[in-house]
């Protein structure tokens, strides 16, 4: 990288918006660049609440908050170069003879950035949530119940005063909000058999505003609300055990929730973005995706036991079923167009939630001795890790050789070593580590006190640990090579450890 910048020599005219300015250096191709969300946010409550009796108690309250996120561009390093061209690179490319079109800063056209300066996009997405809530609870010898309820008038707009050479027209401005009113009710028994034994129900439902950052089409460059724009409904239910022993605690609970309705916005380069008579163009796209149900279900066990004055086992374990049981719909973009370039179906239904176990358990003992320190030792297990996966390759694009297949020889075939390959979603495999910790503690005054703790997690340093990845948003539509772009990977940290020292007085 450092070699290409040195030998990118340019020579800039009307450089940082001059009539005449000329410059001449070595025009970075690559740099390293900061990627900034600065955040402020203002809170307000006021919350209240009442014993109506021994047994019947009220609260409730009011709340606002006003959040307000900077996203922008900071170049750290120009590796090498003298300076980095302010432009849209993908626009240079579509439209190279428009000179205006492809200024990232309109108003300081061929603006030339050193490290420290912001450039390629500054825009802030503002957030103004006011809402009130309320809880009612009883409680008797054997029954505990509690109802609630809350409702939330919610608007978010983006802001920016950097004028786009694509959208010169709706991107230094302030757009109009996206307004929502959110609510949801929440209710709970539990039923006391004993001082020991408890069994819990509870269930909720409630709907929220999506985020601004899955509102807007591109927020970097322009104002533009992502069409339809609806609010997400989560609704769940749970129930279990739980025992409360002087010698175990045990806590065993089911649960089901269905996120419904939801969109995200992504932003990358598409291979397939533009049909033309010869085959398909790439270009980045803004790619909008709604209508996403998630359904979350499965068991979670929490258990310690007392094995004497000293030693203690304690576990945990979660099986569950994290999938897709929508197909959601797509709207894509071109980066430079505000128009809608296709949509089309996804079809990732029964597919995983990614990047999470969705099986893990873990197992310790531990040691507290009577002479003041400790020691635990733990085992961790984790499984059902799936690869997050691109959804344009579970279209029919994707598998068909021609734009608009009639026939079967046009489409993959059904089944196949490579229909599964296309559409398969990776899971990665089932992995262990093991954890130390432990500590001491010394009376060194008549008050002072030293205490010393040292961890050690994955203490069998095992580098293969996947704990995610991805596929890549390239794909080759005209050979179908799913290796052409191979999956990306996230490990685990090998050994690592942490030693503290510390003094009360």
């Amino acid at each position: 990288m450092y070699e290409v910048n040195r030998n990118s020599i340019a020579t800039i005219l009307n450089a940082d918006g001059m009539e005449g300015n000329t410059v001449t250096g070595k025009r970075a191709q690559y740099v390293i660049e900061d990627r900034r969300f600065d955040t402020r946010r203002a809170n307000a409550n006021i919350n209240v609440e009442h014993n109506l009796s021994d047994r019947l108690r009220v609260s409730g309250g009011i709340n606002y908050q006003l959040q307000k996120v900077r996203n922008f561009k900071v170049l750290e390093d120009l590796l090498g170069a003298d300076f980095y061209l302010d432009i849209d690179k993908f626009a240079e490319f579509d439209f190279a003879g428009d000179t205006e079109f492809i200024q990232n800063d309109l108003d300081v056209q061929n603006k030339l950035v050193q490290e420290g300066e912001t450039f390629g996009y500054d825009y802030a997405t503002l957030t103004s949530k006011a809402g009130a809530w309320g809880q009612f609870e009883i409680t008797t010898n054997h029954f505990d119940f509690f109802a609630s309820a809350q409702g939330a008038q919610t608007e978010f707009w983006r802001e920016s005063n950097l004028r786009n050479g694509k959208f010169p027209d709706n991107s230094a401005t302030v757009s109009e909000k996206a307004s929502f009113f959110d609510y949801g009710v929440k209710g709970g028994a539990t039923f006391k058999l004993d001082g020991r034994n408890y069994f819990i129900l509870n269930a909720s439902f409630q709907n929220q505003a999506p985020l601004p950052r899955n509102g807007f089409v591109s927020p970097r460059t322009r104002d533009q609300f992502v069409g339809d724009l609806q609010q997400e409904q989560i609704t769940s239910v749970e129930g279990g055990y739980l025992l409360r022993a002087p010698y175990a605690k045990i806590r065993l609970v089911g649960y089901y929730t269905e996120f419904a309705n939801q969109t995200t916005a992504q932003s990358f380069y598409l291979d397939n973005a533009i049909a033309t008579e010869e085959g398909f163009e790439g270009g980045f796209v803004n790619y909008i995706m709604t209508g996403i149900t998630t359904r979350h279900m499965g068991l979670e066990l929490g258990a310690e036991v007392a094995l004497g004055a000293a030693w203690r086992v304690r576990g945990a374990a979660s099986l569950g079923e994290f999938i897709y049981t929508s197909r959601p719909d797509v709207s894509v973009y071109l980066d430079n167009l505000a128009e809608v370039l296709r949509q089309e179906k996804v079809y990732i239904k029964n597919f995983y939630v990614p990047n999470l176990p969705q099986t893990a358990g873990t197992i310790g003992l531990s040691y507290n001795s009577p002479k003041f320190w400790f020691a635990n030792l733990n085992i961790n297990y984790f499984d059902n890790i799936w690869i997050d996966f691109n959804p344009e390759r579970r279209t029919n694009a994707a598998v068909s050789f021609v734009e608009n297949p009639l026939f079967p020889s046009q489409v993959v075939e059904p089944g196949s070593e490579l229909w599964q390959k296309i559409l398969y979603q990776e899971k990665a495999p089932s992995a262990y580590t093991v954890d130390f910790f432990g500590g001491k503690s010394w009376k060194v005054g008549d008050n002072l006190f030293l205490y010393l703790n040292v961890g050690v997690n994955n203490l069998l340093d095992k580098k293969d640990f996947v704990i995610g990845g991805y596929e890549q948003y390239r794909f080759d539509y005209a050979e179908k090579n799913v290796d052409k772009f191979p999956n990306r990977y996230f490990y685990g940290y090998g050994r690592n450890y942490y030693v503290s020292l510390a003094f009360r007085i």
